[in-house]
């Protein structure tokens, strides 16, 4: 199979896992995919990773949250703000409402 077709099926798959719940295989697939698509443009990779950071938060995978997304709020760029918040909120989750503060204050910059 090639890369491109590839790269299709996991991030369709990662689509059909996440719509109906799956969370977990979803980011397995969504991981998969950013392992293999390195090749992409920047523009689809950071999409695909805000999507595992929406599924990881999705998912309550909160310590996860913060490693995903932290590559595409620091890079600046569509997609950022949004990051920074689920990094925001999974720190909440996780009792650190300080850092939350900090990172969404951040955000509104």
């Amino acid at each position: 199979m090639s890369g491109a077709k590839e790269w299709t099926i996991r991030l369709a798959m990662a689509a059909v896992f996440d719509r109906h719940g799956d969370r977990t295989r979803a980011a397995e697939q969504y991981r998969r995919w950013l392992a293999a698509g390195a090749a992409a443009p920047a523009a689809e990779r950071n999409e695909v990773r805000l999507r595992l950071g929406r599924t990881l938060f999705a998912a309550g995978r909160n310590a996860e949250v913060e490693p995903a997304l932290s590559p595409l709020a620091e890079a600046g760029g569509p997609g950022a703000a949004e990051a920074m918040l689920l990094i925001g909120r999974s720190q909440f989750r996780r009792g650190q409402q300080t850092a939350a503060v900090q990172t969404w204050q951040r955000a509104a910059q």
